[in-house]
């Protein structure tokens, strides 16, 4: 029942608050999607609840996000910050997987979001350059996770790095049409790969 509730309250702050404090640079958002796809990986094949806040001003975006899995198979707490200045955007995402987390360091509390030794926490950060110019309707990241639950057997950080482009188009309606194309570069625990794939 309070699973209930939460969805609700997210359902009526993401229709009220828009209204309300977009003027003042704050968003909120509630989404649903059929199952949570993540740079080319699925996640989870359970439909997925994300729930969005956040504040932009001055090129700066800084916000909190999580995801869901309705059947409680997937959960993922995300807080991030970016700054766009013409047409590069830098970001820092902080992901957390509060059930990964519990499973691979039993020990560890399930909820223990203020773990932050590089050994055994479940947070993941990821810094992000984006590039999208203004006259041609592509894109380009690269992302590498810098700190966190990325080890190789070794138990040195990984700095699993990802690069993708892609070509995008927007309709009248707001909406956009993506076709991305991502690779891993390295070896990487979080990709699954052992090179450039």
């Amino acid at each position: 029942m309070k699973a209930l509730y939460s969805i609700f309250a997210c359902c009526a702050l993401s229709i009220i608050c828009p209204v309300l404090i977009s003027a003042q640079g704050f968003s909120a958002d509630f989404s649903l999607s059929s199952k949570l796809l993540w740079r080319g990986m699925e996640m989870t094949a359970s439909p997925t609840i994300y729930p969005t806040i956040g504040y932009e001003a001055g090129g700066f975006n800084i916000y909190s996000t999580a995801a869901y899995a309705v059947d409680d198979s997937y959960q993922e707490w995300d807080f991030g910050i970016s700054y766009t200045a013409g047409n590069f955007t830098v970001e820092v995402i902080d992901y957390y997987y509060p059930a990964l987390s519990s499973e691979k360091f039993p020990d560890t509390p399930r909820y223990d979001f203020y773990n932050w030794k590089n050994s055994t926490t479940g947070h993941q950060l990821d810094c992000m350059l984006y590039y999208t110019p203004e006259s041609v309707p592509v894109k380009a990241m690269l992302a590498v996770i810098t700190f966190g639950d990325d080890k190789l057997a070794d138990g040195s950080n990984a700095f699993s790095s990802y690069i993708e482009i892609g070509w995008y188009h927007d309709f009248k309606d707001e909406s956009r049409l993506e076709v991305n194309l991502g690779a891993s570069l390295r070896e990487s625990p979080v990709y699954g790969t052992e090179g450039f794939a």
